[in-house]
């Protein structure tokens, strides 16, 4: 916990300040279209990546393409390429048999014994 404040407080303190000095040297003729090829980009990286995930999901359940955009993403964004990209997000069909929730897993009925005790009253 004092590595991050110690590193959060060297941030404000020394980068954070040439950093504003820096970006205060773009030209707003340059800065703005840039600022907006940026924020476009960005839009269009969030929706390609949620809705592959989101399509990833639904794959996962049987549910088929219902539009032209779920075409989409089953053509250019299948499930061996978005587990190359996103490993840990575990999507892939060798995790799905294998893989066990652990908030809120029923009891599988398998007992363990506690103490002596409770394990000679089991051989009973």
């Amino acid at each position: 916990m004092l590595a991050w404040g110690v590193g959060g407080a060297a941030l404000m303190k020394l980068i954070y300040p040439l950093l504003v000095k820096l970006f205060g040297l773009i030209p707003n003729r340059v800065g703005m279209p840039l600022w907006i090829i940026l924020l476009v980009f960005m839009i269009v990286n969030m929706f390609l990546t949620y809705g592959s995930l989101g399509r990833q999901a639904m794959r996962a359940s049987g549910k088929p393409p219902m539009t032209f955009i779920g075409q989409f993403f089953d053509k250019y964004y299948p499930d061996e390429w978005l587990a190359e990209r996103f490993p840990a997000i575990g999507f892939n069909n060798e995790e799905k048999e294998t893989a066990k929730p652990s908030i809120g897993r029923k009891d599988t009925g398998d007992t363990v014994a506690t103490s002596t005790d409770e394990q000679d009253n089991s051989t009973k």
